[in-house]
């Protein structure tokens, strides 16, 4: 009786971390327009980069798109802006 027992605890455990990372993954995430901070369920804004690592499992590491490079950095990116459009 005890194993049965123990599988239902197993299988209960189970369902609320299921629960626990659908309710992560499916919420409203409000973001600045401008600077892209989030705004925590405290109010307050912090880093996209934060907000998704303190709620997920996600970790971040950055780069510059070809994009940016050639908009920030066109000298050393070797593209043009007219080349990037």
């Amino acid at each position: 009786m005890s194993a049965i027992f123990t599988q239902e605890e197993t299988l209960a455990s189970e369902l609320r971390w299921a629960l626990h990372e659908i309710r992560t993954l499916r919420r409203v995430v409000p973001i600045c327009s401008n600077c892209m901070s989030v705004r925590d369920d405290e109010g307050l804004w912090q880093r996209v980069e934060v907000f998704v690592r303190n709620h997920t499992e996600a970790e971040f590491s950055h780069g510059i798109c070809p994009d940016c490079a050639a908009f920030l950095c066109p000298s050393v990116s070797g593209v043009s802006e007219s080349d990037s459009e």
